[in-house]
């Protein structure tokens, strides 16, 4: 499993060191430098010898505050009542993975160790400020193999304290759930799970995971059996995707979608993303994976075998094309079954964002002699490029876990680079590789949100050129401004909102020490149409204390000030704010 933090990419995952299938530790790397290099593997679940128990199926997140976290199944306290259930455990790293807590922590307190009679199963891990939340599912409330509940715990403070496990489904032992997952932002935690109906069920707090709404079906066609839900939370946009199949079809299970624009309390309608293969009897598609680009363009991703199937093939075989939909409109409408690699056998399709592109890996040729391949996209999904493959990868490349069990792409919001760790067996036995992939797309990265101006819009920033530092080719660009006024770029290693700055109309997204282009002839007109430009020298960055270079891993962000004119009283405003990772 793998997450990111800024260009520092983390990976957990189990391994038996020469041992059983039954006896597997878990085990950490990361690589501070975009995925060039990566540390030696260090031991994660700690607290007892090596090899003595069964750890299995890591989930890992890093909060924004740096701290890692990790959560595994292990039958360790089991072990000590004869028992091979499994617990939840988890341990930390307040350094960024350089060292861990010696003892790791089972987090299911209630039934962990002593109680032999249940046993934990589908967990899941996510990371927002510095709070990790978690979920699970638990036969606790009933006999080993039977109903299972709902239980979500949180940490505020970056794992050091846990609050108490509770239950979120609406019957709990009295319902068996499925699948759940947990995605926040900020203070929006949003839960999915499959209910004993099937169907797709919402759970959402607003305050951080202190309290929870009431379970709400998500989906709005309660027909069918859904399967292999997977979510995702950015802002107040929330994502759902799974499989199930559509009624009245001749075909197997289909990709479906939901999506809430205001933190799941109202949903759009359910959607059906793969349609190409409704009218083909017993076609299938599969294992669905979300990426949130903006607040109104997401992309999914999923296999399916329509064309194989047509053509006479077997049905729930591996001779799949990989296929995603988009949405550009916040889900209000989509474009469908859109080709990563027509016509050619793939398998496995992943997706992944940033602002600046989206990227998918996926897996060539039929199960069994899998190769690794990256394309991309510029435009939100429409159109991509050819893939890539990736040197030295096979005879058989593994994902090591469904798409919906979990996070093995990750994507740097700062370098646009991807990486992914995966199974393979060069050496005739399987172990843990990553694999990269850099998407030179634009330079810079928007946030922050600025104010109207005198022509109804918001003056936005971007950037051409290259965010090498060897290349010294940035132009910075500020559209949308009032026709004919004058303007000039500003700089600031740290962002900022402040409202009105000296009387301005605008929102000012920069703080600290800002430096000005007001040099000779950086000062601009915008002209008739409302843009201006400014080709930088990295040699001669502006800062109050005087000019700087900018070096290779530097982050730098930009806004653009300019004048501007209401009913008719001369007043300025800013535009929003672009940040650059230089490398």
């Amino acid at each position: 499993m793998i997450a990111v933090r800024g260009t520092t990419f983390y990976a957990a995952w189990a391994e038996q060191l020469g041992t059983t299938e039954f006896t597997q530790d878990i085990y950490f790397s990361r690589s501070t430098n975009d995925g060039v290099s990566w540390s030696a593997p260090t031991r994660v679940d700690l607290g007892d010898n090596l090899n003595a128990h069964d750890s299995d199926l890591p989930k890992i997140a890093v909060t924004d505050t740096g701290i890692v976290g990790v959560i595994w199944e292990e039958t360790r306290d089991a072990f000590q009542q004869q028992s091979t259930n499994d617990d939840i455990f988890f341990n930390r790293s307040v350094d960024g993975g350089v060292t861990w807590q010696p003892v790791s922590i089972a987090l299911n307190t209630g039934t962990a160790g002593a109680h032999v009679t249940s046993d934990i199963d589908r967990m899941w891990l996510c990371a927002t400020g510095n709070t990790f939340h978690v979920t699970w599912e638990e036969d606790s409330l009933t006999s080993l193999g039977g109903n299972e509940e709902l239980w979500y715990t949180r940490s505020t403070d970056g794992g050091q304290t846990w609050s108490t496990p509770v239950t979120l489904n609406a019957n709990p032992g009295g319902e068996d759930v499925d699948e759940p997952k947990v995605e926040a932002d900020g203070n929006l935690v949003f839960v999915t799970y499959v209910d004993s109906n099937d169907d797709v069920i919402g759970v959402r707090s607003i305050d951080g995971g202190a309290t929870f709404s009431a379970p709400v079906r998500i989906e709005s066609d309660p027909n069918g059996n859904a399967d292999e839900p997977t979510l995702k939370v950015k802002g107040n946009v929330i994502v759902v995707a799974w499989t199930e199949q559509d009624p009245g079809t001749a075909s197997g299970e289909g990709v479906h979608c939901c999506v809430s624009v205001d933190g799941g309390l109202t949903w759009r309608p359910e959607v059906t993303l793969s349609e190409r293969m409704l009218t083909v009897t017993g076609a299938d598609a599969d294992a669905p994976v979300i990426a949130i680009q903006s607040a109104n363009n997401f992309i999914v991703s999923y296999p399916e075998d329509s064309v194989w199937v047509a053509g006479g093939g077997a049905t729930g075989g591996s001779r799949n094309e990989c296929l995603v939909a988009y949405t550009t409109n916040g889900g209000l409408t989509w474009t469908k079954d859109v080709g990563l690699y027509p016509g050619v056998v793939t398998n496995r399709p992943y997706v992944v964002a940033t602002p600046n592109a989206v990227v998918a890996w996926l897996e060539l040729n039929p199960n069994g002699s899998n190769i690794g391949a990256f394309c991309h996209s510029l435009d939100g999904g429409a159109t991509w490029t050819t893939p890539a493959i990736v040197n030295n990868t096979g005879p058989d490349v593994d994902e090591g876990c469904a798409t919906d069990e979990g996070i093995y792409v990750a994507m740097s919001p700062l370098s646009n680079t991807v990486h992914v760790t995966h199974m393979d067996r060069p050496l005739g036995q399987n172990e843990v590789y990553t694999s990269g992939y850099l998407v030179t797309a634009g330079v810079g990265t928007n946030y922050c949100t600025a104010r109207p101006n005198s022509t109804g819009q918001t003056a936005a920033m971007s950037a051409g050129g290259s965010r090498f530092v060897v290349n010294n080719d940035v132009r910075l660009i500020a559209t949308e401004l009032p026709p004919n006024a004058f303007g000039f770029f500003l700089t600031s290693r740290n962002q900022g909102l402040i409202a009105n700055p000296g009387g301005s109309q605008g929102n000012l997204c920069l703080t600290g020490s800002i430096g000005r282009y007001v040099g000779p002839g950086q000062i601009k007109n915008s002209g008739a149409q409302g843009r201006i430009e400014l080709q930088i020298n990295l040699n001669a960055h502006p800062t109050p204390s005087g000019l700087i270079q900018v070096v290779a891993g530097e982050v730098w962000n930009f806004t653009a000030w300019y004048r501007d004119s209401v009913s008719g009283v001369a007043t300025s405003n800013f535009a929003d704010g672009l940040q650059v990772f230089f490398q």
